[in-house]
């Protein structure tokens, strides 16, 4: 590279103070000092922290759905209980009863998620036709993701949906495989 360069951009460290660099680069007459806004960097800084709680969100909200799932199956398992000793003294597996209720619950919640992704869709279009028709008609440019980030979007959550549930159900319907046949077949009643 040949000459003198026309222009420097200077990326600060977090915290660092801007003022001091602007004040020290101020006794150079051949050097002119532009600055970017704050208000730009607060705003990625800010869009930053809402796609880490966006992302964290969702995730403690898994969490908390495969415990209320592990809930729900401890009570299914505990209902049905002579009917899943009646399929053990039968022959199925302690592996295959565990496996069976876990699919079960995966199956249920696919079904779920694979409505509220119906539900959703059609509240996206409403919103589209609503809201965003308002946006353009006023000059604001108005963009929904590529059908492809939605489509993987509605499918990953049917995955994670149907896993977490799964998961959910395979700890007590394990519990109950560890059981002698006999206890399972005694009745609800002792």
């Amino acid at each position: 590279m040949t000459g003198a360069p026309s222009a420097l951009l200077l990326r600060l460290s977090p915290g660092a103070g801007a003022g001091h660099v602007r004040f020290a680069l101020s006794s150079v007459p051949e050097v002119q000092i532009i600055s970017g806004s704050g208000l730009g960097i607060q705003v990625r800084q800010s869009i930053r922290t809402i796609l880490a709680g966006s992302i964290a969100f969702p995730l403690v909200g898994l969490g908390m759905a495969g415990l209320l799932i592990m809930v729900v199956y401890a009570g299914i398992v505990a209902e049905r209980k002579a009917e899943l000793g009646l399929l053990l003294a039968m022959g199925l597996s302690r592996v295959g009863l565990s496996l069976w209720l876990s699919m079960e619950a995966a199956l249920c919640a696919f079904l779920g998620a694979l409505f509220g992704v119906l539900l959703g869709a059609i509240g996206l279009s409403v919103f589209v036709r609503t809201f965003g028709y308002l946006l353009t008609s006023r000059g604001i440019t108005f963009e929904l993701p590529s059908i492809s980030s939605q489509i993987f979007a509605a499918w990953l959550s049917l995955l994670l949906g149907s896993l977490v549930a799964g998961l959910g159900a395979l700890i007590p319907s394990w519990r109950l495989a560890g059981r002698e046949v006999y206890q399972l077949l005694r009745g609800s009643g002792e």
